[in-house]
């Protein structure tokens, strides 16, 4: 049988450990086929299984030529040891590397061993911001980069190499120091503003990015600290109050958001923020846009009817509209089709056109 049906077969079994295993063991000709799914995507989640990596590669050398996907946790012991670089000395053709837990002190020259990495995602407890800056340094080719659930980032904010990063997802928002002095390849966006600073980082990245960027994807929940319970603080407050610094940045940066803007993702609890938002994004170019609010009241869902109905998709193919509604407000299926008629009259050449997309919860 030719090597490229056998190869075929094989492919056909990539996330059937068992089944690889068992062909693997068939002929030695299947033996290559084999073992790039079986090593392809590796996760070394405890120091045990990194432990039990690292003599295996020690063993069979070969092996670490086909991971190409990495999900790795930073332990202490793991970083104290000599396992990390025993790992990554057979390394080399990494694309995709997670990294987990808390990163005590980078080696660039360790981490240089992985390869090629594309695809960066953080998910840390704590790290220094130099480490961080030392990660981009050692994977200058980084187009992928993934920031989340990084809760204590600390230390002085060394200078950031620029990155042709094309998709940027930061969640919560981060100190711009961090971020690359500019990013002229970025083309998606994926942003969590949780505090009013945030709107600095946003503001940061939406100046720099004035070429490619094709899609905004914001999360706005801002919550006001120094009460009995936390309260979503209403951004179009912040907007309507022009003296602040963080909103004018912001407001500025919308106004200048570029032509290549296509798709625009808004998650908020506020009418009013998306409103506002609405206001100041160039909507000519929007081919897809997709927006998840909430909704408290019929006097919501009116003013929420009014902004849509000055808005202005008339290219887009696409309007996804989530309604997350107060038990109250759809009390029976009545309620349900009045809120829906109340959107689709708002938008009514995109339901027309039968773009539009009507989601109620």
């Amino acid at each position: 049988m030719p090597p490229e049906l056998t190869d075929r077969i094989v492919d056909f079994l990539h996330d059937d450990h068992t089944a690889l295993q068992c062909c693997g063991l068939t002929c030695r000709s299947w033996l290559a086929s084999v073992r790039y799914h079986l090593y392809y995507a590796i996760s070394l989640e405890n120091i045990r299984l990194s432990r039990a990596f690292a003599s295996l590669l020690n063993r069979t050398p070969s092996l670490g030529r086909y991971v190409r996907e990495m999900n790795l946790a930073m332990s202490e012991e793991l970083q104290h040891s000599d396992v990390l670089p025993g790992i990554t000395l057979h390394l080399g053709r990494v694309r995709r590397l997670a990294l987990s837990g808390d990163i005590f002190k980078v080696d660039k020259a360790i981490f240089e061993r992985f390869g090629p990495v594309q695809e960066l995602a953080l998910s840390l407890s704590s790290c220094k911001i130099s480490d961080v800056a030392a990660l981009f340094l050692a994977f200058p080719g980084i187009s992928d980069l993934s920031i989340k659930n990084t809760r204590y980032l600390y230390g002085p904010a060394d200078h950031v190499p620029m990155l042709p990063v094309k998709r940027l997802e930061l969640q919560p928002a981060l100190n711009p120091g961090l971020l690359p002095p500019s990013s002229p390849m970025l083309e998606s966006l994926v942003l969590s503003i949780r505090r009013v600073e945030d709107l600095v980082t946003l503001s940061h990245i939406l100046r720099t990015a004035i070429r490619q960027l094709k899609q905004l994807d914001l999360q706005m929940n801002i919550p006001v600290a120094g009460e009995k319970r936390a309260v979503v603080l209403c951004i179009e407050y912040l907007i309507l109050r022009t003296e602040y610094q963080e909103t004018s940045l912001f407001l500025d940066s919308l106004r200048r958001c570029p032509q290549s803007l296509t798709a625009i993702r808004l998650y908020t609890k506020s009418v009013q923020c998306l409103a506002g938002i609405l206001d100041h994004v160039d909507q000519t170019y929007l081919t897809d846009v997709t927006m998840d609010v909430s909704v408290g009241s019929m006097y919501g869902l009116k003013s929420l009817s009014g902004a849509l109905a000055k808005t202005h998709f008339r290219n887009a193919s696409r309007i996804g509209i989530t309604l997350r509604c107060a038990r109250l407000l759809i009390y029976c299926p009545r309620d349900e089709e009045l809120a829906r008629s109340l959107i689709e009259v708002a938008l009514a050449d995109a339901h027309k056109r039968r773009a539009l997309f009507v989601t109620i919860h």
